[in-house]
């Protein structure tokens, strides 16, 4: 379903060898090496790192050491790494330098490829499949841990064609151009997706800014369904007409959400909260209507 080659301008990608559609599941994958969400904590992360590296098998390692990562990441370590490893691990003065530059390549492959683990309370973990996946502002996969079987999974979010690119997205959509150009910087790359690209960025920008006021006005309904904000509060004018609004909200979100190629799990959270607003409020047509609408969309199921 899946092959793993050299990609144009990008290293090693991921690729489709057959026709996929959307909702199929291309990986599920167990981390190959993790930490807990206490052991992430600085200032001394890094020693629970490389525990764990040297808990794995040497052809676990090599594979690890095989992940993308930026050469003079985390260069102001070597000192304190030189004494820890000295000091506890007992390195010899003639192995210290090759070890320290060892532990400072574990930390960069860490600190470029982890994933973090649901809401993060299960800490964060390296797959060394799922890692290889190059990034696109409008990808066609999304990636969810099942905590049920401790793995991470990758659904296609739309069809993808034979020989297309597999594609996931390293930072927040639905911020503009610029504003993600920064933030992939930190990854060495210029992204040229369709998103990105000069003749369209200024014309997508616009679009997500108008998701991203969006989204907020669905937030703000979630949270008045939730009881995080007080329904008193709300003209009853507003109450009285919530359902028309937010199914019309609901719409045009999907149809922005669309046109950006971003059909993954912020399509399927959109499409899914007017159900369980109209539930809530004991509205059951529109709850049905809502349902249907919402599992058309539909990418984990959980």
């Amino acid at each position: 379903m899946i092959e793993l080659r050299p990609a144009p301008g990008k290293g090693m990608g991921m690729f489709a060898t057959q026709d996929i559609p959307r909702g199929q599941i291309l990986i599920h994958e167990a981390a190959l090496l993790r930490l807990t969400s206490q052991q992430e904590c600085p200032p001394n992360w890094w020693v629970f790192l490389y525990g764990a590296f040297e808990s794995l098998s040497p052809e676990d390692q090599t594979r690890y050491l095989e992940l993308f990562y930026l050469p003079g990441e985390f260069s102001n370590y070597a000192a304190r790494i030189s004494v820890y490893l000295s000091n506890f691990r007992g390195v010899k003065e003639e192995d210290l330098d090759a070890k320290v530059a060892l532990v400072i390549k574990i930390m960069s492959i860490y600190d470029v490829n982890n994933a973090q683990l649901g809401d993060g309370t299960d800490g964060a973990g390296i797959f060394a499949t799922y890692t290889r996946i190059n990034h696109s502002c409008a990808p066609n996969t999304d990636w969810d841990w099942q905590p049920d079987s401790q793995a991470l999974e990758v659904c296609a979010n739309q069809d993808i064609a034979a020989g297309e690119e597999i594609t996931i997205t390293y930072i927040d959509t639905l911020q503009p151009y610029e504003t993600r150009a920064r933030e992939l910087a930190v990854y060495g790359f210029e992204c040229r997706c369709k998103a990105c690209y000069d003749p369209v960025k200024a014309i997508s920008d616009l679009g997500r800014q108008a998701l991203e006021d969006l989204t907020r006005a669905r937030e703000h309904l979630e949270r008045l369904s939730s009881g995080e904000e007080p329904i008193e509060n709300v003209d009853p004018f507003m109450l009285d007409n919530c359902g028309m609004i937010i199914s019309e909200l609901a719409t045009k979100h999907v149809e922005f959400l669309t046109a950006e190629g971003l059909t993954g799990s912020e399509l399927d959270r959109a499409s899914k909260f007017p159900a369980h607003f109209h539930d809530l409020f004991g509205r059951y047509r529109r709850f049905c209507e809502a349902a249907h609408f919402a599992s058309k969309n539909r990418l984990f199921h959980q």
